[in-house]
């Protein structure tokens, strides 16, 4: 295996590449520091790149495409770009870990509520909106049995957002609701709170993003159970939560 794995780094495999002693930052010269690696089920984490594509030709692409976003009707061209420069976007995400706003001015194309959902497939192969929708009027009455069951401090913190909640029953959405990363808006206007959640959780994957460690349990939840993304291994907070969900 240690063999295959250094022919795959000849060869120039992205995968292999980032987590190269020649590409790890200045006090890691050890093999087994900060390591790379799909941690959220990604099926496709640095792919390679077009066949016959190079740096320099998708960096050219890019390049286009800051010019093709301020172009009227011009989303079949987007697309078609961002599909060609996902190796390259990609692996600057997980090699560089640019800031937020770096990279919203390399990369602003992504940051539309059509090119979160076309990235999370491309990343999971699994669509983002419509699954994450329809597991959720599966399950929701099944969750909120359990949340109303809960016990304890918890329990009672669970019942009083629920009666909050159910005194807005008929309130009409905020005006504005967007995402805010490192400080930064990188996206608003999306509608409902429910789809703001949505592209965030889209965002982390397509960002490379950790979960917040004060929300872990419920993009957990949502990752796991919800979007069945490396659904066979659960915490033990998620697999009590899934023997409720499906006894």
């Amino acid at each position: 295996m240690q063999n295959y794995r250094t022919k795959l780094g000849r060869l120039g495999d992205p995968e292999i590449r980032v987590n190269s002693l020649k590409h790890k930052r200045e006090g890691q010269g050890k093999t087994a520091a900060n390591i790379k690696k799909p941690r959220k089920a990604e099926v496709y984490y640095v792919p390679l790149p077009p066949k016959g594509e190079s740096t320099e030709s998708l960096e050219t692409e890019r390049v286009a495409l800051l010019s093709e976003i301020k172009k009227r009707d011009n989303e079949a061209v987007i697309k078609a770009k961002m599909e060609r420069t996902f190796s390259h976007r990609r692996l600057e995400i997980v090699e560089q870990r640019p800031m937020i706003r770096d990279f919203m001015n390399r990369w602003p194309a992504l940051f539309k509520e059509s090119e979160v959902n076309a990235e999370f497939l491309r990343i999971t192969t699994k669509p983002l909106q419509a699954k994450f929708l329809a597991q959720l009027d599966n399950l929701t009455d099944k969750l909120m049995k359990i949340l109303e069951g809960s016990k304890g401090a918890k329990g009672q913190k669970i019942k009083d957002i629920m009666a909050i909640s159910s005194l807005k029953k008929g309130v009409q959405e905020p005006e504005d609701v967007g995402v805010v990363i490192e400080g930064t808006t990188v996206m608003n206007n999306l509608g409902s709170v429910i789809m703001a959640f949505i592209v965030l959780f889209g965002l982390i994957y397509a960002l490379d993003l950790s979960y917040p460690n004060d929300l872990k349990y419920t993009f957990e939840f949502c990752q796991k159970i919800l979007m069945n993304l490396d659904g066979q291994r659960l915490s033990t907070k998620m697999q009590q939560m899934k023997l409720k969900m499906f006894a």
